[in-house]
C-alpha cells in the first residue's frame, strides 16, 4: 500500500489517501502514533478507551449504512494504521 496525499489531520491521528495493491482500490490510512496510545494509557482513561476502542466498534459497525467499513489493521515500530474505505 502507498500512500498518497493527506485528507485530514485529527488530534492525534493522519488520514491519507492509499491504493490496495490487491486489487487497486483507493482506501484512506488513518495513522495513530503508538507514542499516543503509551501515553493515554498514563492516567488518561478516557481517552485510551476512545482511542484503543475505535477499531472495535468500526468493526461492529461494518456494512450499516453511512458508516465507513474497517478493512485491515496494520501496526509497524512507530504506528497503528486503521484502512478504511474511501
Amino acid at each position: 500500500m502507498h500512500l498518497s496525499p493527506v485528507l485530514g489531520h485529527g488530534a492525534s491521528s493522519t488520514v491519507s489517501l492509499a491504493v490496495r495493491k490487491c486489487d487497486h482500490k483507493f482506501v484512506a490510512v488513518k495513522s495513530i502514533p503508538k507514542y499516543e496510545i503509551l501515553f493515554s494509557r498514563r492516567g488518561h482513561g478516557s481517552r485510551r478507551h476512545r482511542r484503543l476502542d475505535e477499531a472495535d466498534i468500526l468493526a461492529s459497525l461494518e456494512g450499516v449504512p453511512n458508516i465507513v467499513d474497517l478493512l485491515d489493521i496494520y501496526e509497524d515500530e512507530d504506528e497503528v494504521q486503521l484502512v478504511l474505505e474511501y
